[in-house]
């Protein structure tokens, strides 16, 4: 993204919201900065979507994430991704597919997520199939546990944390 804005000759900056004392003084540092266009990722703060001053900013959304925003969404496929994941993982051999959610809180696309791995599940042998495991973030035992009972041998994560936390179990 920061080599197509400099193409079409913009600037992009990268700004956390933890880096700032709330929504509204990220939202206040922004626009006295001069910036009119925020691009927004993935959100787990319910209260951004409400303190957020959205009018005063060009906004496109680029990822689906926990809460609804006020503005257009430009957002990937997860279901097609999904299928794809799972095609790729069985062409090379993996059967027993597992795939690890966050239960932190429901991301708004996780049906579509959930729902293509049980399709792509459902065409397997009854034995083959794994229980999709729903773990908070940094709970280790629940997912050390799920791995011990169900052996899967391909894991389908959507967050990288998952495949290091398996590693490390071994």
């Amino acid at each position: 993204a920061k080599r197509r804005a400099q193409e079409l000759g913009y600037h992009l900056e990268h700004h956390r919201l933890e880096s700032y004392a709330n929504v509204e003084h990220l939202g206040r540092t922004l626009y006295h900065r001069g910036i009119q266009g925020v691009i927004i990722g993935q959100l787990f703060r319910s209260d951004f979507a409400q303190s957020f001053p959205w009018e005063k900013f060009a906004t496109v959304a680029c990822n689906i994430g926990y809460y609804d925003l006020p503005v257009h969404l430009v957002a990937p496929d997860h279901a097609q991704a999904m299928g794809l994941a799972w095609k790729r993982s069985h062409e090379r051999g993996y059967r027993r597919i597992g795939l690890v959610l966050f239960d932190e809180e429901k991301a708004i696309d996780e049906a579509d997520k959930a729902g293509a791995y049980l399709f792509y599940q459902s065409s397997l042998p009854r034995e083959q199939h794994v229980p999709i495991v729903h773990i908070a973030p940094r709970d280790h035992d629940t997912l050390a546990a799920w791995l011990e009972a169900h052996r899967p041998d391909m894991i389908l994560g959507i967050n990288n944390i998952v495949r290091h936390w398996a590693q490390h179990r071994g």
